[in-house]
């Protein structure tokens, strides 16, 4: 279908096909300068919890996600976000719009790893939603981020890519909602190809060329006399089209040029009916080619286009922002709340957060346990019970399904003789014997694992010595400045916190291990994450917290 052809041409600032286009690898390259929120106390501690609490409602009830303060890994959606605050006239009650400026900020200015867009699409989106909700911006970031896109009078999508006029479009747009001059070359050339074009344009042309031209110079205030005639033709060719030939990167295309018409003074043109009636669905909502789930983006296009039955897709959210699809995971969010409540509980505040996701336990984590080997080999039914018996939701059914999935755990495992602390004396003192079988393999290696497990197992069976034994392999894994190797390896071994930490509950050291690992620049703060991870978990700030305690407190090994 012709139409077709649009998606891949459509490569201009706002397009959908564009924003949802995978971004290229960039060539190899140091990475820039990113600057974090500093975590540097139990007040900063209650603020990362609270930007990490998707707020759910009554009936589903809320969640916690990972990363909320992290640049490279953030959880935040910068399309979500962008797409979803322009639905509003005002954006919903939980947001926040001083919580979105630190991330907003990181990626307007460029920072890899801050969005899933191509680099073009990210710097002016995120430029785009900071103006419209009054947040500052880094000029001179967003300037050095175009700047190393450039090429000549256009600019490239992403790092080593070729460069092309929507992808030019959108850096122009983006300097102007930075409050940054647009280079001269960019807007003449811009106005010359403008001229060139003839009346008749076939849609890739309309896409990828006419209409980013349009938008370069009416945004630059520059408009040659070329521009009304090229907008009326751009608006013809996609007229051409009947309703059912458009998808959504026409749609796209027609929200951008309405846009270009009212710079020049043009009526606004909306779609008819029977547009409507082919984009958007009975719910409201409008998809894009090949997809099942509802756009927010498109849906906006057409809301405004003048589908009043387009609504904007429930998306879930932070009061720091829309969080992407990939983090609502359940079992990832399984992970982060276990760790979220126990955070909680030590800063003296589990009520609240044990009520926000109460609803949960049984809306949207008790279903994992039905998915054959998708419940994590029973890992999930041990955070269940765990978050469970934390937010007074540990029925009789939610104890008798988790401790059923708990069998599908390797025998003698940690992670069952972990999960057997929530249940009997008698379902304890049977893993710690299958643990303590496990554990006797002639020729072992030490790790902290073996110490940790002979430990508890120790603990479970009221049996000293074999606490000692765990407490034996751990010394032989111990390390300057109460540093624990998580296994064999050299002096230089890398910095694990977990490991530490369990090597100090095992040692029971009199000194916080986190001021030493502060005092050898392995913590910044709170932040204590071990090789390719910025410390931003909340599992990881739970062991860094825990342990400003000596020994790092009782409760480290039932972290999970």
């Amino acid at each position: 279908m012709l139409v077709r052809r649009l998606v891949a041409a459509a490569v201009l600032a706002g397009s959908i096909a564009a924003c949802h286009a995978p971004p290229a690898p960039p060539p190899p390259a140091a990475a820039p300068p990113v600057t974090t929120l500093p975590l540097s106390g139990r007040a900063a501690i209650g603020d990362l919890l609270a930007d990490s609490l998707v707020l759910g409602t009554a009936r589903t009830g809320g969640y916690f996600v990972d990363h909320a303060w992290s640049v490279r890994q953030s959880p935040f959606s910068l399309y979500e976000t962008a797409w979803q605050s322009r639905w509003r006239p005002t954006i919903p009650a939980g947001v926040q719009r001083d919580r979105l400026a630190p991330w907003l900020a990181e990626a307007a200015a460029g920072t890899p790893g801050s969005s899933t867009l191509q680099r073009i699409g990210q710097i002016s989106l995120a430029t785009g939603t900071a103006r419209r909700l009054g947040l500052p911006v880094d000029g001179a970031r967003v300037a050095a981020a175009l700047a190393a896109l450039r090429q000549g009078d256009r600019y490239a999508p992403d790092p080593g890519t070729t460069a092309n006029w929507g992808s030019t479009a959108a850096a122009v747009s983006a300097m102007t909602d930075a409050r940054l001059p647009v280079p001269g070359p960019i807007v003449t050339s811009a106005r010359a190809e403008l001229d060139r074009l003839p009346d008749r344009l076939p849609p890739d042309t309309i896409v990828g060329t006419a209409i980013p031209l349009l938008e370069i110079v009416t945004t630059a205030g520059s408009s040659p006399d070329s521009a009304p005639r090229v907008a009326g033709a751009a608006l013809d060719g996609l007229n051409r089209l009947a309703p059912g030939q458009v998808d959504a990167a026409w749609l796209g295309a027609r929200h951008q040029l309405d846009g270009v018409r009212a710079a020049l003074g043009q009526a606004r043109a909306p779609i008819g009916a029977a547009y409507c009636a082919a984009l958007v669905d009975r719910d409201g909502h409008v998809t894009l080619p090949g997809e099942t789930t509802a756009d927010t983006q498109a849906g906006f296009y057409a809301h405004e286009l003048g589908c009043r039955a387009a609504v904007a897709p429930d998306r879930p959210y932070t009061r720091a922002g829309w969080i992407s699809g990939a983090v609502s995971d359940p079992h990832e969010s399984l992970a982060a709340t276990n760790a979220a409540l126990r955070l909680a509980a030590a800063l003296g505040d589990e009520k609240k957060a044990a009520s926000a996701v109460r609803p949960s336990v049984s809306t949207r984590w008790l279903p994992l346990l039905a998915q054959p080997g998708r419940n994590g080999g029973g890992v999930d039914a041990a955070r269940l019970l765990a978050v469970a018996r934390s937010t007074g939701a540990l029925s009789p059914s939610v104890r008798d399904r988790a401790a059923a999935a708990l069998t599908t755990l390797p025998e003698g495992s940690l992670p069952q003789l972990l999960s057997a602390g929530s249940l009997d004396s008698g379902i304890r003192v049977r893993a710690a014997r299958a643990a303590l079988a496990g554990s006797a393999r002639p020729g072992a290696a030490d790790t902290i694992e073996t110490a940790t497990l002979l430990a508890l197992a120790g603990s479970y069976l009221g049996d000293r010595a074999l606490t000692g034994r765990g407490a034996e392999v751990a010394a032989r894994l111990q390390r300057p400045h109460q540093v624990y190797a998580a296994g064999p390896c050299a002096a230089e071994c890398e910095f694990s916190p977990l490991a530490s930490a369990l090597g100090n509950w095992i040692s029971r050291t009199a000194e916080p291990p986190r001021a030493a690992w502060e005092r050898q620049n392995l913590c910044q703060g709170y932040r204590c994450g071990g090789s390719g991870s910025d410390g931003t978990t909340l599992q990881e700030v739970y062991v860094a917290l825990i342990c400003d305690r000596p020994g790092c407190g009782s409760e480290i090994p039932w972290i999970l």
